[in-house]
Parts: structure tokens; sequence; C-alpha cells
């Protein structure tokens, strides 16, 4: 489980959209604290177009909790946008029977 949270954070530091892909279900939900999106192709279009806005943006992992009895990962982690404005967040990740992420809820640190 740690490996999947650790290539989903390694794909978003690429700022590759295809990677991250490849470790969604097709059928992800993604909620944050001002959207919630359904669906691989609209959360990443969501993600590309934050790579676009912010393309110094990275992501350090803080820490990883994984959840084996409810397929979930937390992760703690610091957004750095451009070098100008620095986000904590706390991602739950939840894990499909396929190992796949079918649900992210983000919330502000």
């Amino acid at each position: 489980m740690e490996s999947i949270a650790k290539q989903y954070f390694y794909a978003w530091n690429q700022h590759c959209s295809k990677d991250i892909g490849k470790l969604l279900a097709d059928d992800i939900q993604f909620k944050d604290w001002n959207i919630l999106v359904k669906g691989k192709k609209e959360f990443l279009d969501i993600i590309n177009n934050i790579f676009i806005a912010y393309e110094d943006l990275n992501i350090k992992v803080l820490s990883i909790v994984p959840s084996y009895k409810t397929n979930k990962i937390i992760c703690e982690i610091k957004m750095n946008f451009d070098n100008k404005e620095t986000l904590f967040v706390v991602n739950i990740i939840k894990l499909n029977n396929d190992k796949k992420i079918s649900y992210i809820h983000a919330f502000r640190g």
C-alpha cells in the first residue's frame, strides 16, 4: 500500500499524468475543500490544469500511514507552489480490490 502512495506522489513531482493515470481506478472520486470530481478523465484534467498553472509544483511527503483493514492510506504532505506558497494537506487514499486508487479525499492542514 505504501508503495502505491509513493508512486502516486513521485508521479506528481514528475508532473506525469500518464503515470498517475496508471494508478487510478476508472471510477475514481476526488474531493477536496473546493471540488468533487468523479471519473479518471475528469480527475486527470484537473491535475493537468494544476501542472500547467504551477510549473514548479512539488510535493514533500511527510508521512504515510496505511490501514490494511480499510484499504486506506493516510498521507500528510507539504505542497510547494512555485516557491511562493506552501500548503499542508492530508490525503486519505482508498484502494479498490485491484489495488487501484478509487478515492482521494484531501483536507487542508
